[in-house]
């Protein structure tokens, strides 16, 4: 959606000039407006801003103001605030990018490692049937 606005000069550039102010956010207003281009509902409020950054209501609020102040996003009632379309696609976008960028999570990895060891038995369990007791060459065990 940004590249369809580009014409190739940085002082128009939409992401050029989106990323003058994205720069003046604290970490935390970075990334709650980094979140907020992941979610797909038309406003959001205090307890959603808290919800996507695992804070209290009260600790969101303010970096909503302050995401409002670098006109980031607009507050359009009292505590109800939206992002405007091209906004939104410029936070998804550095969403994307620093996923793309970072190390794998512990979290993801156990996942990853849950979803191996459950390959792992229902390969045993098909090639040797029940009596395989979860137990691989060498016995050890691998589930109990």
């Amino acid at each position: 959606m940004l590249d369809a606005l580009g014409n190739g000069e940085a002082a128009t550039d939409m992401r050029t000039v989106f990323s003058w102010s994205y720069r003046t956010l604290s970490a935390e207003a970075a990334r709650l407006f980094r979140g907020l281009g992941t979610q797909h509902g038309p406003d959001v409020d205090a307890a959603a801003a808290a919800s996507l950054l695992r804070v209290s209501a009260g600790q969101a609020s303010p970096l909503l103001t302050e995401l409002a102040h670098a006109h980031m996003i607009t507050e359009i009632a009292p505590g109800r605030y939206t992002v405007h379309g091209l906004l939104h696609a410029y936070a998804a976008e550095l969403t994307r990018r620093l996923r793309a960028s970072a190390p794998p999570r512990p979290a993801a990895l156990g996942r990853a490692r849950v979803y191996g060891h459950n390959v792992s038995r229902a390969r045993l369990h098909r090639l040797h049937g029940r009596e395989a007791h979860g137990r691989v060459r060498g016995g050890a065990n691998v589930w109990h």
